[in-house]
């Protein structure tokens, strides 16, 4: 049975690719409508979480409870074998399914940076009543915590999603939240050290910069494999081999990361601390740290 693809943006295609969307949006919108509420009550109703850490809280949400879902969603059924056959093919299902997350996920990031950075809660409320909560917060001024909480769910999304949608079992998919997060993690680490590298105070340019290309690369290449994967028809325990085997890597990897950035950092942290404790000894007392001229003995 010949496969129909969507190859041109054509009326009939557009059309298609809205419906996918809208059904997409049907199945998940309460799972979407809770995390927003989270969101908007934490940042905006309550102005608590005042920090770049909720946005990236907010995207680990999502990744555990959507992006694997909507990868798998077929395999999960038992039904990808029966929707491969249907039109408009793989392709739009596969963009139509991981589209609305990036879209959620980047608005989570860029709005709620705006609104920690700019105070846009607190300068809200103080419209209406004046108090404590209404004075700007000290914020977060590290740019790297901003570009974390703006990339890092995206890349997230990716891997998790991908590794889903290319999964032949349950497992499989069931597996894909570890990968993601513990590939999303690997990526900054690299990135991280990357910039220290660079610069002694980073900004997180080329942290930014690897995430940015694992969310775009790793949709790319998933997109390409995914009009290629057969139906789930192998046995589960041998897919279940191949990911824990690839889990199980994936964890050593990030194992020795984390221990070379430990080090790093460790390393980076202990100079700093001695050149502070050198500096204020010396302000405290600078006439014992003055160098004096020794005359040497007459022969």
């Amino acid at each position: 049975m010949s496969e129909i693809r969507f190859t041109a943006p054509t009326s009939r295609g557009t059309s298609d690719f809205r419906a996918l969307l809208l059904q997409e949006w049907k199945l998940c919108r309460n799972q979407f409508i809770r995390l927003a509420s989270v969101w908007f009550i934490g940042l905006w109703v309550l102005v608590i979480f005042q920090h770049p850490g909720w946005l990236l809280a907010i995207g680990v949400a999502h990744i555990m409870t959507l992006s694997a879902v909507q990868g798998g969603r077929d395999v999960i059924d038992g039904t990808e074998e029966f929707s491969f056959t249907l039109p408009p093919g793989r392709g739009p299902l596969f963009l139509a399914r991981i589209f609305p997350g990036f879209v959620f996920l980047a608005a989570n990031g860029l709005l709620g940076s705006l609104a920690i950075l700019y105070s846009l809660p607190q300068r809200l409320w103080s419209l209406v009543f004046s108090s404590g909560l209404t004075e700007s917060f000290s914020v977060v001024r590290e740019p790297v915590w901003y570009i974390a909480a703006l990339f890092a769910p995206c890349a997230a999304h990716a891997i998790t999603f991908t590794t889903a949608a290319l999964s032949g079992s349950r497992q499989g998919v069931n597996a894909a939240v570890s990968v993601g997060l513990i590939g999303t993690a690997a990526t900054m680490l690299v990135g991280w050290w990357a910039d220290k590298g660079l610069s002694p105070e980073p900004w997180g340019i080329l942290t930014g910069v690897g995430l940015l290309g694992v969310a775009v690369l790793v949709p790319a290449a998933g997109y390409l494999l995914y009009l290629r994967k057969e139906t789930s028809a192998s046995s589960d325990s041998a897919d279940g081999v191949k990911v824990r085997f690839w889990i199980v890597a994936a964890i050593v990897t990030a194992f020795f990361l984390l221990l070379a950035f430990w080090l790093r950092s460790a390393s980076v942290s202990s100079v700093g601390m001695n050149d502070l404790r050198r500096d204020q000894m010396v302000a405290q007392n600078p006439a014992h740290f003055t160098l004096t001229p020794v005359k040497s003995p007459a022969l």
